[in-house]
């Protein structure tokens, strides 16, 4: 008999709602019943087009699937997992196909990714069923992103989050963090599945559950009547294991005219540009010749409509087939600028801004992306600012942020070297890291091999540095 893969995708979907961190409604009245079964509030099935899922053809594709996963292809022959795998109504199979086809722009980037650090690409359903593959997917437990990384889980794997940028949500960042977390559960536990487990569950409980099992085995794990693992772990493993099998299945997809979904390749991929910060969303999106909400779906992890500061330069993602008309048409002018966030005011003008900031309404245009002069109250405009001009504005302004040492007699411009940190920074020239990074408008303590870093210093210091360095400079 053959395999049926089209239900063992669609009972994966039952347990869509009750493995995310959001909802997804299948059918008014539907609700949860139990580890298999979808029934509505009459008791009755929700659907009446029920197919069972029957596996006792194990081919060549599936049993290397699951031998990928480090899943006994035995699993798929047992009538108790069998019985924990119902398949009701193939609409939820259309559904799938779609939320697939939307996550088209970045599936062919997380698969290569996959397969670049050794870890099975059947992961890439993992993804899937954290997030359906949405970059601004979010918890009620404040998870976010395609990979539903919790803060203090992102920020140990090197994710930046802070008022600018939210690198959960980055679709490449986050993948790097995310395979180097399930590298690690996979280091710990020995097998592919046990590590999806704990992706979900956590690796203390996985572990608990598995000593009170007094074995790894998956039928076992999966068991509802002890229930060594979280209900919603075992829904979710099971999900990826469906969806795994079902999306890889040349008969599935051909019957929704779905087979070119195997084939994405190097026109559905993302590709890497680097622009300086401060730099304007709308510019970057109009140089590629995409709207604006299409390169924030690409950048959703951009809290701003600029570029965040605070980094020598800064990685934007493109469509493959944008590449060659950015390329063409982006002039990056903020390549020597300091950064300043203005908040307009009541009475402000680009005229009167452009004033007070020494530099021309032109420049705060096209900085901006701004195709009038209109202004509305606390709108964020960026300005860019000659390095060294910047220096002085910020010691003669007081309400120029950030603002430079009031008791400094020079600003010294320091390129950073390997091993710099501002920790070292800060004793080797006597300031404070507060003040090193008010004056160069850092958010956070990452540096770069040869940034340049503005450095308010006091006279003495000043005086003793003057000698030795011919790079000093004073009042500019």
């Amino acid at each position: 008999m053959k395999t049926n893969y089209k239900a063992l995708l669609c009972a994966s979907m039952l347990f869509l709602s009750t493995t995310v961190g959001f909802a997804t409604d299948f059918g008014q009245g539907a609700q949860a019943d139990g580890d298999g079964l979808f029934i509505d509030s009459t008791g009755q099935d929700s659907y009446p087009d029920i197919h069972r899922f029957n596996p006792q053809t194990i081919n060549q594709y599936n049993a290397s699937l699951l031998n990928s996963l480090s899943v006994k292809s035995e699993f798929l022959a047992s009538l108790k997992s069998n019985d924990n795998l119902i398949n009701i109504d193939t609409r939820k199979w259309v559904y799938l196909l779609s939320q697939y086809e939307n996550g088209k722009h970045i599936v062919s980037t997380l698969r290569k990714m996959l397969s670049d650090a050794n870890v099975p690409q059947e992961f890439l359903f993992l993804a899937m069923a954290e997030s359906e593959f949405k970059s601004k997917a979010y918890s009620s437990k404040k998870a976010a992103g395609i990979w539903q990384l919790m803060p203090s889980t992102a920020r140990e794997l090197g994710l930046v989050i802070n008022s600018q940028v939210d690198e959960r949500r980055d679709p490449i960042k986050s993948t790097e963090a995310a395979i180097k977390y399930l590298k690690s559960l996979y280091k710990a536990t020995g097998k592919w599945y046990l590590a999806a487990i704990a992706y979900n569950c956590g690796l203390g409980r996985l572990q608990k559950g598995i000593k009170a099992a007094g074995t790894d085995d998956l039928e076992v794990l999966l068991d509802k009547h002890h229930q060594y693992i979280p209900k919603e772990t075992r829904n979710y493993i099971r999900k990826i294991l469906a969806m795994s099998l079902a999306f890889n299945d040349v008969n599935n997809l051909n019957q929704e005219n779905k087979t070119y979904l195997l084939n994405m390749g190097a026109n559905d991929s993302i590709v890497t540009v680097h622009v300086s910060p401060g730099t304007s969303l709308a510019k970057i999106a109009r140089s590629a010749d995409m709207s604006l909400s299409t390169l924030k779906k690409y950048n959703s992890h951009f809290k701003e409509n600029y570029v965040p500061l605070g980094r020598i330069r800064y990685s934007v993602y493109l469509p493959y087939e944008k590449l060659s008309y950015f390329k063409q048409n982006f002039k990056d002018s903020n390549k020597n600028s300091v950064f300043l966030v203005h908040a307009v005011r009541q009475g402000d003008t680009l005229s009167s801004i452009a004033k007070k900031y020494h530099i021309t309404v032109s420049q705060i245009k096209d900085a901006n992306a701004l195709k009038t002069s209109f202004l509305s109250i606390n709108q964020k405009l960026i300005l860019p600012i000659d390095k060294y001009k910047y220096a002085k504005l910020a010691s003669s302004q007081k309400d120029i942020k950030p603002r430079t040492n009031p008791k400094a007699q020079g600003y010294y411009v320091h390129t950073v070297k390997e091993g710099d940190t501002l920790s070292s920074i800060s004793k080797k020239y006597n300031i404070s890291i507060k003040e090193i990074k008010d004056a160069n408008s850092l958010n956070s303590s990452f540096l770069s091999i040869n940034q340049k870093l503005i450095l308010p210093v006091v006279k003495s210091k000043y005086e003793k540095l003057a000698l030795d360095n011919k790079a000093y400079r004073r009042g500019f």
